[in-house]
């Protein structure tokens, strides 16, 4: 009998209970979900369990107005969610607001701080040699917010929308907040920059639809739904032929979404032009042969010459081997499976070039080091090189000196020595301090 009590009940939870995110205003700081929950029973009054998971952005000290639930933590599951006990009455339906902070959004103070920062980042680094790709690491990363606001902007009043694009955005966000914040990144001339629209070349490639109305007797307006390729990114879309571009959180995917009336037994063919991010550019590839040839013939006749041989030659293949593989993919599924084993091989690539210029780095701090010691070791050798303070005063005043004169002059070649060494040690401690720097900076940088 207990049984019979508990399926109808836990049906009832299933079938009647759902949420929907409303907005309290586009300038307010919290929003409301709405909880809805109905006892289906006519004649019965029910206890019915009430459990609802929070969007995975949420944290219990974002929930503002909890409404009498209760919020726990779902080990299994990775997120928080709210539960409670409700008494309803036959047929009863019954919403609870539950008042969160509105996490899905860029505020603008934040906006503020990091083109404050981004500018502050260029002006030290104006006199160096990071200057250029600085300002071309700004650029990038400027246009890629101002992206995500209008985003932001655009779905101002669609709060389901606005979310679908944060959740698509926020890996892009999380990189720029690493980026800025890190000077390391912008003095490192090893450094990644994100792709930009001038890695693509311009070229575009076609994702085609065909969608048929399965009805061959009246017309009928289809729900259509095509997940894109994981690499596509709204921003990446040339020519949507009208779908709205939008994003799957659980497949972590972008999607074409549209709603469209089709004529009995009626065929459409729709050809998004998507921009071509599944290629490496000539001038990405030239870029590290240069490098790499840069790297070898400075570390001629050195002692890691055979390494520095064996990662060019290396370097060489593969790129060679990526090439071939770019101009022989045809079809668009093929060019993309050819970009996803290409990846692994630039990668690779990438570290070895890498590789090369840090042991480059480290030759130029040891062959650094030892031109100061040798500098200092030289002037040692010339003081001592003197028969003694006798014969310097000998040849320099022609006289014999006082006992109180002589201890002047040994005080004040004393301090000469000491100063002259001081000045070369701080030189030699400065510049091997620049070398271990760039070693450093040389390190793949994650963002």
């Amino acid at each position: 009998m207990r049984s019979t009590i508990d399926r109808p009940r836990r049906l009832i939870v299933i079938l009647f209970f759902f949420f929907l995110l409303v907005c309290c205003g586009t300038a307010s700081a919290s929003m409301y979900i709405n909880l809805v929950a109905v006892n289906a029973s006519s004649d019965k009054t029910r206890e019915l369990p009430l459990k609802y998971y929070l969007p995975q952005e949420l944290k219990p000290e974002d929930v503002l107005d909890p409404v009498g639930l209760q919020i726990d933590y779902d080990i299994d599951k990775g997120q928080y969610f709210v539960y409670g006990t409700l008494t309803m009455a036959p047929k009863e339906s019954r919403t609870l607001r539950l008042e969160v902070r509105d996490v899905w959004r860029v505020t603008e103070e934040e906006i503020e701080v990091i083109k404050r920062e981004i500018d502050g980042n260029l002006k030290r680094i104006a006199d160096t040699d990071y200057y250029q790709r600085g300002v071309a690491l700004r650029d990038e990363m400027l246009r890629k917010l101002d992206y995500i606001i209008q985003q932001q902007e655009e779905f101002s009043g669609n709060v389901e929308r606005r979310i679908e694009e944060y959740r698509a955005h926020i890996d892009v966000m999380n990189e720029i907040r690493t980026t800025t914040f890190s000077i390391e990144y912008w003095e490192s001339q090893q450094a990644k920059l994100p792709q930009t629209p001038s890695d693509y070349d311009g070229k575009t490639v076609k994702f085609v639809l065909e969608v048929e109305n399965p009805k061959k007797d009246q017309a009928k307006t289809l729900k259509q739904q095509h997940y894109l390729p994981s690499e596509v990114k709204s921003e990446n879309i040339v020519d949507s032929q009208g779908f709205e571009v939008r994003f799957d959180e659980t497949k972590q995917q972008a999607y074409l979404y549209k709603e469209e009336e089709f004529q009995a037994g009626e065929k459409k063919r729709y050809e998004v032009l998507i921009q071509d991010i599944w290629h490496f550019t000539d001038d990405k590839m030239k870029g590290y042969r240069e490098r790499a040839k840069y790297a070898l013939k400075e570390l001629a006749g050195s002692d890691y010459m055979s390494s520095a041989q064996y990662l060019h030659d290396g370097i060489v293949k593969n790129l060679d081997e990526v090439k071939r593989l770019q101009e022989q993919s045809a079809n668009m599924k093929e060019h993309i499976g050819v970009y996803r084993i290409n990846k692994k091989t630039m990668a690779a690539t990438e570290e070895d070039v890498l590789k090369l210029e840090r042991i480059l780095a480290l030759v130029r701090q040891k062959k650094l080091e030892e031109l100061e010691k040798s500098r200092v070791k030289n002037i040692l050798k010339k003081i001592q090189s003197l028969d003694g303070l006798a014969a310097v005063a000998q040849a320099v005043f022609k006289q014999k000196l006082s006992v109180n004169r002589t201890w002047k002059i040994i005080v004040g070649t004393l301090i000469f020595v000491a100063f002259f060494t001081a000045i070369h040690f701080f030189v030699w401690h400065k510049r091997s301090r620049d070398a271990r720097r760039k070693t450093v900076a040389a390190k793949p940088q994650t963002a």
